[in-house]
């Protein structure tokens, strides 16, 4: 075994193949939570206030901010 073995590692392209893979894993794991989303997501409930109703109530018109 030679003691003057040089050691040639290419430390920036190392760190661009980490770099990649890492990107790689994170648009892996959006698309998934996209999918996850898409498959999960509840309809949105919409409720339309009449505005003569919470006027009518004087306690109810406490409670909304406007």
């Amino acid at each position: 075994m030679q003691m003057n073995t040089i050691i040639n590692v290419d430390f920036e392209r190392e760190s661009l193949k980490d770099s990649v893979y890492l990107l790689e894993e994170r648009m892996l794991m959006e698309q998934e939570y996209r999918e996850w989303l898409l498959k999960n997501r509840k309809p949105a409930k919409i409720v339309v206030v009449d505005k003569h109703k919470i006027l009518q109530n004087e306690s109810m018109s406490e409670l909304l901010p406007f």
